[in-house]
């Protein structure tokens, strides 16, 4: 994914033969487009949990949401989770 893409994604492509063919899992919660989503898991049931934490952006002036935080992604829909988030 080409860096600044503020997304989470499913590379959709052969191992044996990767192709630059991404799925969108999530890029927006409420209509703003995320900071700078990381650090994923997926648990037993296939929900994805992932962080947006505060870098990553060039400028602060680029952020659409006032917060950092844990989200979770289950049948396509994204929940926030907490934006108490300490990043160091």
């Amino acid at each position: 994914m080409p860096e600044g893409d503020r997304r989470v994604a499913l590379l959709d492509a052969r191992l044996d033969n990767p192709q630059p063919n991404f799925i969108t899992i999530a890029d927006k919660y409420q209509g703003a487009k995320l900071n700078s989503p990381n650090d994923a898991v997926i648990n037993s049931q296939g929900d994805i949990f992932f962080t947006d934490p505060p870098y990553g952006l060039p400028r602060e002036a680029d952020r659409e949401l006032p917060f950092h935080g844990v989200y979770k992604v289950s049948d396509g829909q994204i929940s926030f989770i907490t934006d108490s988030v300490t990043c160091l």
